[in-house]
């Protein structure tokens, strides 16, 4: 998969090339990106989706990321009562 993967990153990098100059393109570019990339990964277990999720939005809107972002495989300390109410509070919101 990693070569798929790979591929997934050079043709995105190509559009982006390609489309960013242009706002309509670019917002196409964006949600054609996510589409392929959501096609490509729904029988796929791996950080391949999340990590190419962050790539066309730092593309896209240059998001930066927060270094608490950056590690991964750091974990966190935030006890199990707390990660509820963070559970509640975003299904809250999005619901």
């Amino acid at each position: 998969m990693m070569m798929v993967e790979n591929q997934f990153y050079m043709s995105l990098f190509d559009d982006y090339l390609i489309n960013s100059t242009d706002p309509e393109k670019k917002i196409m570019w964006k949600l054609n990106s996510i589409i392929r990339l959501m096609n490509m990964t729904k029988d796929y277990e791996s950080d391949f989706c999340e990590n190419a999720l962050r790539m066309i939005m730092i593309l896209y809107d240059e998001f930066e990321f927060e270094p608490w972002e950056l590690d991964n495989n750091k974990p966190t300390d935030i006890p199990e009562n707390d990660k509820t109410m963070f559970v509640q509070m975003l299904f809250d919101e999005v619901c």
